[in-house]
């Protein structure tokens, strides 16, 4: 690993190793794959509040949709594969720009809010499917992924492009000041700093990209935004979430409990956050990844 910055940015494997490392030491990326039906459960419980609580209702699909279609990587008339679609926060503001949508995700707690919040005359196809599973017999002129982790490795990379006849674009979030709320309930529960590699995904995605004769195109976007949610709906989000990692004992469960209700006021939270994402974007080629 103790290579020059130049040798380094040309070096394939290095950044190889340095993804496989970071995923080793991320408690997040450990539990998807030592217990993925946990995450399963996750999302499918909370579909119905997803949208409201992680991304806010509807700004931050329609300012990434936006960014899409002005960048000219999703056109009207066009075909959008949307991997990890959850409850259509891209699906439906591309739809309504006038996109062909395929919209892809295991949890069919997601996919029913997607149709819920779906208006007629959009062109939606919703498919329940684990990424694995995806054949390339369809190829699509957009192969979208949006804060989905199954990409972020050379086989994901390998595995978007063999689903696209035009570009591929992730959408990565900065891992600074995503959910405020969210990191003051981890750092209680979990006696550390929130666990976010997203910066980290970030370089070794457009590094693995540079180093493979990819050329990325790396775009960043950043505002302030609130969101707003139920206790209730706050409570059983959280509580299934950092169940996932243990922490569901009556003390876990009463600690959430007083945090959230400290910021309760008549029945409802709400909180700003600020948003720093990056879109990357880039025309396939073809490697062969062993």
């Amino acid at each position: 690993m103790n290579r020059k910055i130049s040798e380094k940015s040309l070096d394939r494997e290095y950044w190889e190793d340095a993804w496989a490392s970071l995923k080793e030491n991320s408690i997040i990326a450990r539990t998807q794959k030592a217990n993925p039906d946990a995450w399963h459960g996750f999302y499918n419980r909370v579909g119905r509040v997803y949208h409201r609580i992680w991304g806010g209702p509807g700004d931050l699909g329609n300012r990434l949709a936006g960014h899409l279609v002005a960048e000219g990587l999703a056109c009207p008339g066009r075909s959008v594969l949307d991997l990890g679609c959850g409850p259509g926060t891209l699906t439906i503001p591309l739809a309504r720009s006038g996109c062909r949508v395929m919209a892809v995700d295991y949890a069919p707690g997601m996919l029913a809010t997607l149709k819920k919040r779906g208006g007629p005359g959009l062109s939606i196809a919703v498919r329940c499917a684990r990424f694995e599973e995806l054949e390339d017999s369809s190829a699509h002129d957009l192969v979208l992924a949006a804060f989905f982790p199954p990409v972020f490795s050379p086989e994901g990379v390998a595995a978007m492009e063999k689903l696209s006849q035009g570009c591929c674009a992730v959408v990565l979030g900065s891992g600074n000041g995503g959910l405020p709320l969210r990191d003051r309930l981890w750092s209680a529960l979990m006696d550390s700093s929130p666990d976010s590699p997203a910066r980290s995904h970030l370089e070794c995605l457009t590094g693995y990209l540079n180093a493979t004769g990819r050329r990325p195109d790396l775009k960043e976007l950043a505002w302030e935004h609130g969101w707003e949610a139920t206790l209730d709906d706050c409570l059983d989000f959280f509580l299934s979430y950092f169940s996932i990692f243990g922490k569901d004992s009556q003390d876990d469960r009463a600690c959430i409990r007083k945090i959230l209700e400290k910021e309760a006021w008549g029945g409802r939270i709400s909180s700003p956050c600020q948003r720093k994402l990056s879109v990357v974007s880039w025309k396939p080629v073809k490697w062969d990844v062993p």
